[in-house]
């Protein structure tokens, strides 16, 4: 069967089963789509949130770079004025904030209310612009607290000695079991599948009180007299965010030969080296600069939205993100994801599917249906990479 007849035969195959899942979501199961939820460009504030329950309340922590707020003022002698608004499922509320010289570069913000809810369904709006941002918060039975900077924060990644204070309660101490998961890369699109984090599993490491510095690895704690468990993954301090030499040339090996990737590996200047393979890809600097943006770009937003046990860019939504871009179109049900690239229906039209993968210490793991298909696409937007042509 030839490429572009199997492509047709994909795409009839996911739109029958995208009728037939369609079908049974009626009971629960929500189908969202969107054309750009992995791109950091169309969140304007990149808002981050933790939400905690206890006692019937919930406490949401809002922490908002001021950067991404347009601040005005009405008259020369008045001071520049944020106001924005946010929306809390039903509840609604209205904030300004005063632009000062000496404030922080975040605006924290918690709002305390009933509710019983596993999931908030927020919309910041920046008045002043007329812009928004929705998001959807999980609701934890625990709040993960930075001590040094006095403020609530995401357990999910954590910068690597970060001391950190764990409320959750009726609970006063915790069992911690660390992993490490694999550093091996995913296999391309149309090479056999490999999962290395099948066999991942966390090892007894140590117990606290709640008081914990964070540490290199996925630390999974947990309660054994109220069944609680949370998981950290140590990160590197510019996480999402790659920014160390090391990092950028570990990242190149999507579309660096075996040969070029081994020269940047055993380099003596790496970032000599580094320069100059971005440089022969761009043909020139203007050039170069652009693609170093444009990958380095897509390589924190596979960070932001892909990352679990493994760093997003070593996944296989990663992977696809880095070396394809956004899609035009994403399905995402909760067992699956299809990412579309170009207009459906077309032979030019290509289609990868992620199926969801449990794992007791990963919920975001989705892993590739590979194909041979997939060659001739892939190795022509490799090639474009490498002739600059992104």
């Amino acid at each position: 069967m030839k490429i572009r007849s199997w492509l047709k035969y994909l795409f009839l195959l996911t739109v029958v089963s995208s009728v037939i899942y369609s079908c049974t979501v009626s009971s629960g199961m929500a189908l969202s789509s969107s054309r750009k939820p992995y791109e950091l460009a169309y969140k304007p504030f990149n808002v981050e949130a933790v939400a905690f329950n206890q006692f019937s309340s919930t406490t949401l922590y809002l922490n908002i770079d001021k950067s991404h707020l347009l601040y005005t003022r009405e008259s020369s002698t008045l001071p520049f004025v944020a106001k924005f608004s946010l929306k809390v499922d039903t509840l609604k509320f209205s904030f300004n904030d005063t632009l000062k010289s000496d404030s922080d570069k975040l605006l924290k913000k918690d709002i305390t209310f009933p509710s019983g809810a596993d999931y908030l369904e927020i919309i910041l709006t920046d008045n002043n612009r007329n812009v928004s941002e929705k998001t959807s918060v999980k609701v934890d039975d625990y709040l993960v607290w930075d001590l040094e900077k006095n403020s609530a924060i995401k357990a999910g990644s954590i910068e690597t000695g970060k001391k950190i204070m764990i409320h959750s309660p009726g609970v006063d101490h915790w069992e911690v079991y660390l992993a490490h998961p694999t550093t091996s890369l995913p296999a391309p699109p149309f090479s056999g599948s490999r999962n290395p984090l099948d066999t991942v599993r966390a090892r007894p490491f140590d117990h606290c009180d709640g008081k914990w510095t964070v540490v290199d690895g996925c630390q999974f704690l947990y309660n054994p007299e109220t069944n609680r468990n949370l998981i950290i993954n140590g990160r590197t301090a510019d996480f999402p965010k790659s920014i160390n030499v090391v990092d950028l040339i570990n990242s190149t090996r999507y579309i660096a030969t075996r040969a070029e990737y081994e020269k940047l590996q055993t380099a003596e200047h790496p970032k000599l080296a580094l320069d100059e393979f971005w440089l022969k890809c761009g043909g020139n600097e203007n050039k170069a600069k652009r693609l170093i943006s444009t990958y380095y770009d897509r390589v924190e937003e596979a960070n932001t939205f892909f990352s679990g046990m493994q760093e997003g860019w070593r996944t296989d939504r990663g992977m696809v993100h880095i070396v394809m871009g956004v899609p035009d179109m994403i399905r995402r049900f909760s067992w699956r994801e299809v990412w579309i690239y170009g207009d459906e229906g077309t032979s030019n039209c290509i289609i990868y599917v992620f199926n969801k993968k449990s794992h007791d210490l990963d919920d975001n793991i989705f892993i590739l249906d590979r194909n041979i298909a997939y060659r001739g696409s892939w190795d022509r937007m490799v090639t474009a990479w490498r002739n600059g042509r992104i």
